[in-house]
């Protein structure tokens, strides 16, 4: 499911901001020229004012209109294609394919014919919505061509258009006097590459692309922005305005009187989308009063009903901000047909302003004078307190105030609110609580019982207001609703935030690579509506969960599978982060259709926004939140523990990542502020630690589509919002989860980030290059929650690999040295978790540490990356070292020259498991006590990529029994059960066990139907802390039972041992259905055993693609066993292969030591099918490598 979440991050990243280099040009010649270049008829737009629509594509006929031209071999209707996942508007838009195989450089076109004339006398211009299929990454512009004919005359305009987006595109008709009767209309496009100037290009041609075309249309205006020089729009001007013109994205005008009017041309605007009108003025341009007047299609005149003044300025931007609010004006109704500005200048004479731009917005909630203040909602574990005051200017009644001995008849009154409710909806409420107003002492405090039967008043909101002249008498609201401010009952588990070893994290799909890896922080997507039914429609799959007395059913195997993977993690001192999202799915009995928001566009997002707007929608909502936290926070981790939960994905792209439908920044924000909320008062009701992110991308102050204001947001805009909302409804502790990917996601050296970053608060975005951006601008006072600032997590970037070679992997580490060294420096940011464990090719993301093996179903791990190592020693001992590299590469001598207070001596943050050696016994030693599984498993779980323990007597080493342990069948994320993967078991002591005086851990181990040729390892990981040990060894699963000693002395932890870890795993990318055989494990003095087998590790490797005579394979032979290692390894081909030397001679191999030896390959025949491979043979064993396998 990752997949679809980076390939539309893909998409995103390659969107450039627009900016049209327009010319004048007018013409009835539309063949291809040499240099093709803008022409200034040509607009682009923020968002579309249809006066007449033309063409939609939501019926069949539309279709039918339309012809497929020059180098266009096909035209449909789609509701989604490659890249383009969803119409720009309704359900449907037009596709055309290109004629394959072409060169980019020529025009693709469709036309459309109209048998009536379109008369467009009465529009300015001709828009439409467009957008294509990218070709490969780079710098040459595409065109899209719009040609309008009329008889022998036609009008041609070219824009720059960028892929992937719907780009808001138009032509400027009001000058041609063919717009009367357009009988044609052409449509065309093409990318201004040309392969001769790059013969470096991969392809000789551009195999395959598409374009596409929805909502033609005519408009009188563009977006009030005034962003084309002499173009003002449609606004005429009367005799009192001096000299209007527009330039540098501003309409100028002298107001030369106090009847100065300026009034629009015919539009269409529906009132109940838009009730705000703002007129902004730069340049510190100033008027004495404003009033704006409009027309509907049913009242055609101006006039003061359909009037309403400006308010006075506000400063918003360096821009004097002027507002005509018009939610609630009885006139403002119907559909808008025109509008009139009536300005009065400064003083006398001519007042010259200049107009930024006329903007319109929805304003769902009125500006309400409060009265007084609520100042806490006090909720412990009975009762609900209401405390507040009401102002001494609060004239009440009969006009006495409130703190000067009021004898007023008014009633103050207390209404419980629903999370959705607001003042508004009292109206069909009856008051909780109702009192006389406080006379003398303007303070209140009222009280309530904490439950209602079953139902918890601590999710409410509360609203004080004062109501005179009886029960039906005015009201005046003290206060905005609140929420609880003091939560004064404790949660139900209680312990202290986690302390991390380092900043290090990553999202992880492999938890046994996780723990190798030493990673501090990770993040898991948890889908909500894939846990949860909405009824108990499967209860042998179901665990059933109370809340406020009615049970929730969450899917048993899912709520499993994320157990398994969230405890393997936390048990190692991971600190989990759930990302809590939404996917739309078909499933009547789930609930999807209870928490998805009503609002939501399904089908065109991928992922969505919580149901906070109905009481169904809420419970649900409620009762999953309740269910994580109380799961996952539990002191005794039995299901594992996750301490940040994290409120959707990337939400100021809200359109693709939380959809809720169209929306205003304002908007949405009221939703998601609603949701993010409840989130937090369910995690706090079940821990007093776990924290609450919301989560936001790169696009600070430049969304993603600046062109969808109603889609996608700056990320700023949501943080600010945020803010004010959670202190006007009373304040609690949200954090942040910032992306900060590099400015161009698939170029790595972010460092070299320049066009869109800068270091200040207004940057457009904030990658690493800026990262102290953020990290200042959340340490600002009027962030902080009371005296606390909220904390910063990087839960998702990463850095792209462009192709396979060696350099590009290194340039790959090297971005993400630069990164971490800067996270690591900046005190308000606590994690950088890396996205991600192994790369994506499907959706052009090679982000990983790992490769992947494409030719498996799902995502699966294949080889090891540059960055592997580097990423796995970043916090330790050896971080300079593995960094050392990346210094050239990014063009520095010291890493202070680019990370700002960077300090050596604090790099090293976490220890690496000391390697000890194993011997592998013929018979395992003695031991007093222990694990002997006689009984039971004796404590003992199952850790990574298994399922589970049980005593088995089946089979044991000793006496009757044994632990047996179960692998899981499937891996989340790969759709397979990897042999690779390290699974087993793992026991946890109530009490650390002091070793030292009995320094050899012994146990035995088996494995279950092995094959033949295969090669197995067990790792035995023993634990104090944070410290860790673990032996290796390479184990002949034909030969059944093997007795393992590790010896730990010399070992820091061996006093205090608090966990022991058994694993095993293959080198096969098979799905594993054995099992995993654990005896006789105790502690003993020495290893007494005599005899055994040398824990040596002999490996062969190649390129298999060069594979021939005169090729080279390398040898590695490592040793995990106790003593030294000398002698002679013979050497024998398997299959068709000759190599030399034959023998190989080992000097003195130590413990952890690695000896590394060169076979030249002499023949090899690669048609004689079979096994091809290598038989090492070292005193009694023998180990083999194949090479190609032909089975």
């Amino acid at each position: 499911m990752r997949t679809w979440k980076k390939l539309l991050a893909f998409c995103l990243a390659l969107i450039l901001l627009l900016s049209v280099n327009a010319g004048t040009r007018t013409t009835a010649v539309h063949a291809l020229d040499a240099s093709v270049s803008p022409t200034s008829n040509m607009r682009t737009v923020g968002q579309f004012a249809p006066y007449t629509v033309i063409d939609d594509f939501e019926s069949d006929e539309s279709l039918a209109n339309w012809q497929a031209g020059d180098n266009v071999s096909e035209a449909s209707l789609a509701a989604q294609a490659w890249n383009v996942f969803f119409p720009y508007e309704g359900s449907r838009f037009l596709a055309l394919k290109s004629e394959p195989n072409l060169q980019n450089n020529v025009w693709r076109t469709a036309s459309r014919t109209f048998d009536q004339p379109l008369d467009l006398s009465n529009s300015r211009y001709l828009m439409m919505a467009y957008n294509h299929f990218g070709y490969l990454p780079n710098d040459e512009p595409y065109y899209a061509r719009l040609v309008a004919y009329s008889g022998d005359t036609s009008v041609e305009g070219i824009v720059r258009v960028y892929n992937n987006n719907w780009n808001k595109i138009g032509i400027d008709l009001s000058g041609w006097a063919g717009r009367s009767a357009i009988d044609k209309l052409e449509v065309s496009f093409q990318h201004d590459f040309d392969r001769a100037e790059h013969p470096d290009d991969p392809l000789p041609y551009w195999p395959n692309t598409e374009f596409y075309i929805d909502y033609v249309h005519a408009a009188n205006m563009l977006d009030w922005q005034f962003s084309y020089e002499g173009d003002t729009e449609g606004w005429s001007f009367n005799d009192s305005i001096e000299s209007p013109s527009v330039s540098d994205g501003r309409l100028s005008l002298g107001l030369a009187g106090g009847n100065s009017a300026m009034t629009s041309a015919p539009l269409k605007l529906d009132p109940a989308v838009y009730n705000l009108v703002r007129l902004k003025l730069g340049n510190g341009a100033e008027i004495a009063s404003g009033r704006l007047y409009w027309t509907t299609e049913t009242d055609p005149e101006f006039d003061e009903a359909k009037s309403q003044a400006l308010e006075s300025a506000e400063e918003i931007d360096g821009e004097n901000v002027y507002s005509a609010r018009l939610i609630g004006h009885p006139r403002w109704t119907g559909q808008v047909t025109g509008l009139r500005l009536q300005l009065a200048g400064v003083g006398s004479g001519t007042n010259t302003i200049a107009i930024d731009g006329i903007d319109f917005a929805k304003q769902d909630r009125p500006i309400y004078d409060y009265i007084g203040e609520v100042s806490e909602i006090r909720v412990d574990a009975n009762a609900v307190t209401v405390t507040g005051r009401i102002g001494d200017d609060a004239n009440i009644g009969n006009g006495v105030g409130v703190g000067v001995g009021n004898t007023s008849t008014a009633q103050l009154q207390l209404y419980e609110l629903a999370p959705y409710q607001y003042e508004p909806d009292i109206d069909a409420l009856t008051p909780i609580s109702t009192s006389a107003v406080p006379g003398g002492n303007d303070t209140f405090s009222l009280h309530l019982d904490r439950f209602d039967g079953d139902r918890d008043r601590y999710y409410s909101k509360f609203l004080v207001v004062v109501r005179e002249a009886g029960e039906d008498g005015p009201v005046r609201y003290v206060d905005a609703p609140k929420s609880v401010t003091d939560i004064a009952f404790p949660a139900k588990h209680s312990f202290a935030y986690p302390d991390a070893l380092s900043k290090k994290g990553l999202n992880v799909q492999m938890t046994d690579d996780a723990e190798e890896l030493g990673v501090s922080y990770a993040t898991l997507t948890v889908v909500v509506n894939g846990l949860m039914y909405k009824d108990d429609t499967d209860p042998n799959n179901a665990i059933a969960f109370d809340s406020e007395g009615t049970a929730y059913h969450f899917h048993k195997d899912a709520v499993e599978e994320l157990d398994r993977e969230i405890k393997a993690m936390s048990d190692n001192g991971t600190i989990v982060n759930l990302v809590l999202i939404l996917y739309d799915a078909d499933d009547p009995d789930g609930s999807t259709n209870v928490l998805i928001h009503p609002d939501a566009a399904r089908g065109q997002g991928t992922v969505y926004a919580f149901n906070t707007t109905n009481a169904e929608g809420v419970r649900y909502y409620k009762a999953a939140m309740e269910f994580l936290a109380d799961r996952y926070t539990r002191e005794d981790q039995r299901y594992g523990r996750a301490m940040g939960y994290i409120v959707g994905n990337e939400v100021d792209s809200a359109w693709i990542w939380q959809n809720m439908g169209d929306k205003s920044v304002d908007q949405f924000m009221e939703h998601y502020e609603r949701s993010v909320r409840l989130a937090y008062q369910a995690v706090r009701k079940h821990s007093d630690s776990a924290r609450v992110y919301i989560s936001v991308d790169n696009a600070w102050n430049e969304p993603y589509m600046p062109n969808q204001p109603t889609r996608f947001y700056g990320s700023k805009d949501v943080v600010d919002k945020m803010n004010v909302l959670s202190k006007l409804g009373g304040d609690y502790p949200w954090h942040l989860a910032h992306h900060p990917y590099p400015e161009n996601m698939l170029d790595p050296r972010t460092w070299e980030d320049q066009e869109y970053v800068s270091d200040s608060f207004d940057s457009p975005k904030i990658t690493f290059k800026n990262l102290q951006v953020i990290d200042r601008y959340m340490g600002q006072e009027t962030l902080k929650y009371g005296n606390e600032r909220r904390r910063i997590i990087l839960s998702e970037q990463g850095f792209h690999t462009e192709n396979d070679t060696p350099e590009a992997q290194r340039l790959q580490a090297a971005a993400y040295v630069y990164a971490y060294y800067k996270s690591r420096f900046l005190d308000g940011i606590d994690a950088f978790i890396m996205f991600n464990q192994l790369d994506i090719p499907a959706a052009g993301l090679n982000m990983g540490l790992w490769t992947a093996n494409t030719e498996l179903p799902g995502f699966v791990a294949k080889d090891r990356k540059f960055i592997y190592d580097v990423f796995k020693y970043i916090d330790t001992d050896r971080s300079l070292e593995v960094a050392e590299f990346a210094k050239p590469i990014i063009g520095i001598e010291n890493w202070s020259e680019v990370v700002p207070n960077f300090d050596a001596t604090k790099l090293a943050q976490r220890m690496p498991p000391q390697l000890v050696p194993v011997a592998i016994n013929k018979q395992a030693p003695h031991i007093v006590g222990g694990d002997k599984f006689e009984t039971g498993i004796d404590g003992w779980e199952f850790a990574d990529h298994s399922y589970g323990v049980s005593r088995t007597t089946a089979d044991a080493y000793g006496g009757s029994g044994s632990l047996k342990v179960d692998f899981v069948d499937l891996v989340r994320m790969t759709f397979v059960g990897l042999e690779r993967l390290w699974k087993g078991a793992e026991k946890k002591f109530a009490e650390p066990i002091d070793a030292t005086d009995k320094p050899h851990l012994n146990l035995a181990v088996k494995l279950t139907e092995p094959e033949e040729s295969h090669t197995y390892y067990a790792k035995v990981k023993v634990y104090s802390g944070d410290l860790a040990a673990e032996g290796l060894a390479r184990i002949d699963a034909s030969k059944g039972w093997h007795a393992l000693s590790l010896d730990l002395k010399g070992w820091e932890g061996l006093d205090a041992i608090d966990r022991i870890k058994v694993w095993t795993r293959k080198t096969t990318n098979e799905s594993w259905s054995g099992s995993l055989l654990i005896d006789e494990v105790g502690f003993s003095s020495k290893n007494t055993a005599i005899g055994g087998l040398p824990n040596i590790d002999m490996v062969a490797t190649t390129d298999l693609d060069e594979l021939a005579p005169g090729s080279t394979i390398t040898v590695k032979v490592t040793n995990y066993d106790d003593k030294k290692m000398s002698g002679q390894i013979r050497i024998e081909p398997i299959g068709n292969l000759s190599f030399h030397p034959k023998i190989l001679k080992l000097n003195g191999l130590k413990t952890g030591e690695t000896q590394s030896m060169t076979l030249q390959v002499s023949d090899y025949d690669p048609s004689a099918g079979g096994d091809v491979g290598i038989r090492f043979k070292y005193r009694s064993i023998a180990q083999e490598t194949i090479l190609v396998s032909n089975e």
